[in-house]
């Protein structure tokens, strides 16, 4: 309503970008109390307004059709540069999310942790599953835990218990992630980046809505 006011009222004047994203986040979690497509269209509304697109940053900077490509050079013996192959080169077709061009990129916020998602807390890249997907590759293990999953809840014969070994980064916290926001169903999975080949391996047609339990030791009160 304060928001609104602002607004609507004589005198209003229009919001910066950080102010409107700022009001956003805060209703959107507001809503998720009781209203979770409310809270979708709000947090959709965020998406738009920090990345143009209501998909979230890969809809934003992926690269248009029929974009000159330049061919890529290499280096002769007397040090000139010379085309082979008109293989472009990465820096032509690759973009910097626009946080990152932009300069608003944190590494804090690239510091994802399970705990603070599940509370609601945390980078709304890591709390918003439409933003989540699609800033997330998914690797052919992380397929593998999906599909599993979903075959063991929708009373398949996937695994009941599934350890991760990996190193250290090795991306366990994201899998598990992905594997949150996957099987809340807040979002219908047509939404999800990457996520259609992962239902059509588990055999799964409909939607998937599971009750969820998170328990991060680290985060417990001894």
């Amino acid at each position: 309503m304060s928001v609104r006011n602002e607004t609507a009222h004589v005198g209003s004047k229009d919001f910066d970008n950080e102010y409107t994203w700022r009001a956003l986040d805060t209703m959107s979690r507001l809503c998720e109390a009781f209203d979770d497509e409310a809270a979708e269209e709000i947090r959709t509304l965020a998406r738009t307004m920090l990345y143009g697109s209501a998909e979230g940053s890969k809809a934003a900077t992926s690269a248009q059709d029929g974009a000159a490509e330049a061919p890529a050079k290499k280096a002769t013996s007397e040090g000139v540069m010379t085309h082979e192959r008109n293989l472009p080169s990465w820096r032509t077709i690759m973009e910097p999310h626009p946080d990152v061009a932009q300069g608003r990129y944190k590494n804090a916020e690239f510091a994802a942790n399970l705990a603070q998602v599940a509370k609601g807390e945390g980078a709304f890249v890591y709390r918003d599953p439409v933003e989540f997907f699609a800033r997330t590759y998914v690797t052919e293990g992380m397929k593998g835990l999906l599909v599993q999953a979903l075959k063991r809840v929708t009373g398949q014969d996937g695994e009941p218990v599934i350890q991760l070994k990996t190193a250290f980064g090795g991306g366990k916290t994201h899998s598990m992630l992905a594997l949150y926001h996957l099987l809340r169903g807040k979002v219908p999975a047509s939404k999800l980046a990457g996520i259609q080949p992962v239902l059509d391996e588990a055999g799964i047609t409909g939607p998937v809505k599971v009750n969820v339990a998170v328990l991060v030791g680290t985060a417990i009160v001894p």
